[in-house]
């Protein structure tokens, strides 16, 4: 029917083919690789369901009772924050995702003097 669209990989490493309007385009240039960083996972779900994102009015219908969907794409959700002491060194790189996060976490607490694994380190540079 007009106006739906199927998005579909076929196996792992599949192509990205899109035949008329991608239907990633309203949620931003990185929604490509943030559905294939999902898919990557070893506990993905055979189905991933996100609602409709509407730009212009910035919402998100939910499959609960809430306002946006946790952890889907769109909306004001994936312009998260992050909120720590002003003593702490501002990050490095753009906070783009968990591990991105995770590595700042793990800098603050190594500059704290706690004990951490640190091969992450080597790896970013």
């Amino acid at each position: 029917p007009a106006g739906h669209r199927v998005l579909a990989v076929e196996g792992s490493g599949g192509s990205d083919v899109v035949v008329g309007d991608d239907p990633l385009t309203p949620y931003g240039p990185g929604a490509a690789d943030m559905v294939r960083r999902a898919d990557a996972y070893t506990n993905v779900a055979d189905l991933m369901i996100n609602g409709r994102y509407d730009p212009e009015t910035d919402e998100i219908p939910a499959f609960e009772e809430q306002v946006g969907s946790h952890g889907g794409l769109g909306g004001a959700q994936t312009q998260p924050f992050l909120l720590y002491p002003a003593s702490f060194a501002r990050p490095g790189a753009t906070l783009d995702g968990p591990v991105a996060v995770h590595r700042t976490l793990k800098e603050w607490l190594a500059d704290l003097g706690h004990p951490v694994a640190t091969p992450w380190r080597e790896a970013a540079r």
